[in-house]
């Protein structure tokens, strides 16, 4: 995991050439026992390759 702050944004991309780059301040919070947040969906086949800040 790595610290965000407000103003950041959060690339994602998939090894189908899908890509997306959005404000970390539209993710919502999660408690650490949640499931997660789904930022990119994806095809079937498809796989994230790539994510950064």
């Amino acid at each position: 995991s790595v610290p965000l702050g407000k103003g950041e944004r959060v690339l994602v991309a998939t090894a189908q050439g899908q890509a997306i780059l959005t404000p970390v301040d539209d993710i919502p919070m999660r408690s650490r026992t949640a499931g997660g947040v789904k930022v990119i969906g994806l095809a079937d086949g498809d796989s994230v390759v790539a994510a950064g800040v």
